[in-house]
């Protein structure tokens, strides 16, 4: 079966996506390293879990941002077992 010119252009253009993924790939995990240490620094109650824990125990977190974490706490935790499990049948194929 002869490959018609779009199927050629389109599998040109994705030899181009796949040939620069390594790269692409590499600058999101650099920015998601950044982002985290940012967080981890500049925003620790959202990123650092040693200063929460020690902040709970000196009592200096506020009533209004307990009740505010213990409310989106859950569903961040299911937002990222949603991500974690769409993400290996990402890689599983299905």
């Amino acid at each position: 079966m002869e490959l018609t010119e779009q199927d050629r252009r389109f599998l040109a253009r994705r030899a181009g996506f796949l040939s620069s993924w390594p790269y692409v790939g590499a600058g999101l995990l650099a920015l998601l390293g950044a982002l985290t240490l940012w967080l981890w620094f500049s925003k620790p109650l959202l990123a650092n879990p040693t200063e929460v824990l020690a902040r709970l125990e000196r009592g200096s977190i506020e009533t209004s941002t307990l009740t505010v974490m213990a409310g989106l706490l859950p569903l961040m935790t299911l937002l990222c077992l949603t991500l974690a499990g769409r993400c290996q049948r990402i890689i599983r194929g299905n």
